[in-house]
């Protein structure tokens, strides 16, 4: 959805806003959303930092490292630890 897909990206506005309508009416809640960095590392990015609400959890995938965040507050993200499923 985003201008320049390898830079940045946007999630498309009608999907998000009927997302979060569904959630409203007992639908799933959001906690949270991917992306990646085709060019970059798994880490949140300054504009990662700027567009995240607290509390909210960011998996970010760079090639082949896949790493999730919570944002807090302050544009700080805490890394969370992802654990394979049994089997």
């Amino acid at each position: 959805m985003a201008d320049d897909p390898d830079r940045t990206f946007e999630i498309e506005p009608a999907a998000l806003f009927m997302a979060i309508r569904l959630e409203r009416q007992g639908g799933p809640r959001l906690i949270g959303h991917y992306h990646s960095h085709p060019h970059g590392v798994a880490t949140p990015s300054a504009r990662d930092s700027a567009a995240a609400e607290p509390g909210s959890y960011w998996i970010i995938i760079a090639g082949t490292d896949l790493r999730c965040w919570r944002a807090a507050d302050g544009g700080r993200f805490d890394p969370v630890a992802i654990a394979a499923p049994d089997g």
